[in-house]
């Protein structure tokens, strides 16, 4: 993942792109941040573009609440 990026609504779920030419990294699919943001729990499926660029990778996506006193800070969650 790019340090820095655009995050887009679409029809799809939430788009997360390059922040210098808008190249689209991954899509999460149903994932929604607006109105109110997705819930602790909540999973779905992510289409993984990466360098590839044409075929995306399948993969799925967690929310999960981090806090900052939080003593284990390890997680596979996008």
């Amino acid at each position: 993942m790019p340090r820095e990026g655009v995050v887009e609504k679409s029809p799809r779920g939430t788009e997360l792109r390059r922040a210098e030419d808008k190249s689209l990294i991954c899509v999460l699919e149903s994932f929604d941040t607006y109105p109110s943001g997705p819930f602790e729990g909540e999973t779905g499926a992510t289409l993984w573009y990466g360098e590839q660029g044409m075929q995306p990778a399948p993969g799925h996506w967690h929310v999960e609440v981090v806090t900052d006193d939080s003593r284990d800070l390890t997680s596979d969650a996008v």
